[in-house]
């Protein structure tokens, strides 16, 4: 620690100090005889270097030779003492040697580390940190060249761990910024160059921990007796704060949102391991791979997902597939959850929802039906897994599972759900339905499972991936779908409609403005946009199946110069004719309708799974203090109660239309 490093060196110069006197004394005793004093003292200076040096002009042989002219005690007390400063001075000088070419090889390396790289800030050191830095120097070499990695940890870091990650360019700081004080923070972080830092990753276990960190800085140039308490971060900084926690994820977008418009706020993106773990899960395989190589429309893409285990990463599996999950505005997502004490969980779960949205019986959550197309049942069993009772369980079902993720932290109750799931599909002839395993305890099964999954035995069983996999910087960064969201945030507030009273849009407006003025809800809204593209885009990809060009095609007929929906002049879009007209074109349109009610439907689903209730008043107003908002409604009801509101579920394909264009 800093601490022990501050005594070392006190000890070395102390030590030093002593060695220097002793040297001197014993000089002046040995050359008392010199009548010339310039001489005797040029002696005395030369012996003390050399001393040094261990190479003394005054040798321990002089010394004992010079004990036989005297016999005067201090003489002598100076005389040994001398002969054991020899050794010590040289040690002093091998040990500041070693502090000189360490400091000279932290400066290459900082050097090197710095130039023409991004700063990323690590605030915390813990076993996922340490996951995230392995697999930093083991990814992409030019990850490794893009960022320049700094690591604040209050604790004492191992010196063969530094020495490990100093060689590949990391830098740690030790310090507490919760007991430093602002004086002493701001001048610690700028040496860690967050003035300068493109991204700040708190990382500590703690969400508590992670909120206090967050309320330290402030973005922008405003300089105000307020924010000169604070750490001022760069322009284009971004900090990714872990919160594992639904109780601190809203206190800390309420502290967000109430500042957003004060000239100094930053970028923030909440995260969560298990959200990002089952994140890659979808994107290996997705939710819809049971239909790739099957011959059915995708209206009957329906969703029967069976989740064993229901802690954070069934939670997240379940939570996801309502955005994922949505295909068509039809097909229906039926998720069956089995967990030892599911009932308590169901519970808690049922936080997320308002009563005016769904019908919550007893382990029994379904959507109601006014609230938004297709269906979306949830079902909660309480069972042991290991007893016959779950195989009575599958056999009970009316449907068979089209995706399983099993999450059960017992790895051989999680291996006894794969074989017993695999004789049940083989029993009803099915044997291409993906079973995704968690397993983190044992990576040589895990592996094991991976290498052999074209086995009979494993066949479609998939593992999926651990923070030791999964956890990087690339993927915290998730530059790609970051900037989709951007983009996709930015089109929409740039889209005019003459009918909302037109008003040219503002072009200047760059991504990070327009991203900058969202509050934290909006912006996980643009993200989850961002990543149900990929499901439009195998939509696109089948419409197109049998005639390539089809889709540009179509979006010209009806988007284009004469489209038969929307038309784009003078910087804002028109309907081609009445609002009356624009509806029932739209309708007598199979694509266009289909796909303006796919896309309302997810965002019913994505508004519902944050808490949001639809308008019981009638007055069909908003109310985001009450999360009331009155378009969550099918497409149909919002085609005769807000027809004015429904253009806007033609957005996705309006962004698709502009991608290359001019509008």
């Amino acid at each position: 620690s800093e601490k022990n490093k501050f005594k070392v060196r006190r000890f070395l110069i102390i030590i030093a100090i002593l060695s220097l006197l002793i040297s001197i004394a014993e000089g002046a005793i040995y050359y008392s005889s010199y009548e010339n004093r310039f001489f005797k003292v040029l002696m005395i200076l030369q012996n003390c270097i050399n001393a040094f040096a261990l190479k003394p002009s005054i040798t321990i042989k002089d010394v004992k030779e010079s004990f036989v002219q005297t016999d005067a005690m201090w003489v002598h007390a100076v005389g040994y003492a001398y002969c054991i400063a020899i050794f010590l001075a040289y040690y002093c000088t091998l040990a500041a040697i070693y502090k000189l070419l360490e400091r000279a090889l932290k400066f290459a390396l900082v050097f090197r580390c710095n130039m023409g790289r991004e700063h990323i800030l690590i605030f915390g050191y813990n076993g996922d940190v340490k996951i995230l830095l392995d697999n930093g120097l083991n990814g992409i070499r030019a990850e490794r060249k893009k960022y320049a990695v700094h690591i604040i940890s209050p604790e004492e870091i191992n010196a063969e761990e530094c020495y490990k990650y100093l060689k590949k360019g990391y830098r740690f700081h030790q310090f507490d910024c919760f007991k430093s004080s602002n004086a002493e923070l701001k001048y610690l972080l700028k040496y860690a160059y967050i003035d300068k830092a493109s991204a700040l990753i708190l990382l500590d276990e703690s969400s508590m921990r992670n909120f206090s960190l967050l309320q330290m800085f402030y973005g922008g140039d405003t300089d105000t007796a307020k924010t000169r308490k604070n750490v001022r971060l760069s322009e284009h900084a971004k900090v990714f704060c872990r919160c594992e926690d639904e109780g601190a994820r809203h206190m800390i977008a309420d502290f967000y949102d109430h500042r957003i418009g004060e000239g100094r706020m930053f970028d923030l993106e909440l995260i969560s391991l298990a959200e990002m773990q089952v994140r890659r899960m979808f994107e290996k395989y997705p939710i819809h791979n049971y239909y790739l190589s099957k011959q059915i429309d995708v209206k009957h893409w329906d969703v029967d997902l069976l989740i064993l285990g229901f802690g954070e990463v069934g939670q997240q599996v379940l939570e996801q597939t309502l955005n994922m999950g949505v295909v068509s505005s039809e097909n229906a997502i039926n998720v069956n959850v089995v967990d030892f004490n599911v009932k308590e969980k169901a519970e808690i779960f049922a936080n997320h929802f308002s009563l005016d949205s769904f019908e919550l019986d007893e382990g029994h959550f379904y959507l109601k039906e006014h609230v938004a197309d297709g269906v979306l049942d949830i079902c909660f069993h309480s069972m042991d897994v290991r007893y016959k009772q779950f195989r009575k369980f599958l056999e009970k079902k009316d449907r068979l599972p089209t995706y399983v993720v099993i999450a059960i932290d017992d790895l051989d109750v999680a291996v006894h759900c794969v074989m017993e799931l695999k004789q049940y599909l083989s029993d009803h002839g099915e044997s291409n339905v993906p079973i995704i395993l968690r397993m983190e305890q044992d990576r040589r099964l895990a592996d094991y499972i991976s290498e052999n999954n074209g086995r009979s035995a494993f066949k479609d069983v998939f593992v999926m991936e651990d923070k030791q996999r999964f956890l990087s910087f690339d993927f915290i960064l998730n530059e790609d779908v970051d900037s989709k969201a951007k983009a996709f945030n930015l089109k929409y507030s740039l889209f005019r409609f003459a009918e909302d009273g037109g008003g040219k849009a503002d072009f200047s407006t760059t991504e990070s403005e327009a991203w900058k003025r969202l509050k934290l809800f909006k912006r996980d809204s643009s993200r989850e946009l961002a990543y149900h593209e990929k499901v439009k885009a195998l939509l696109y990809e089948r419409y197109e199946a049998d005639e390539p060009g089809k889709l540009g095609k179509k979006l010209e007929e009806i988007l284009g110069s004469s489209g038969t929906l929307l038309v784009y002049e003078d910087e804002v879009w028109h309907y081609k004719g009445s609002e009356k007209d624009f509806l029932k074109d739209l309708e007598a349109d199979e694509f266009a309708y289909e796909f303006a009610k796919m896309e309302h439907r997810r965002w019913c689903y994505f508004m519902v799974s944050r808490g949001w209730r639809p308008d019981k008043s009638g007055k069909n107003q908003k109310s985001e203090e009450s999360l009331v908002n009155p378009c969550l409604v099918t497409e149909e009801e919002l085609i005769e109660h807000l027809p004015y509101m429904v253009k806007y579920d033609l957005m996705p394909l309006l962004a698709e239309y502009t991608v290359g264009k001019a509008v």
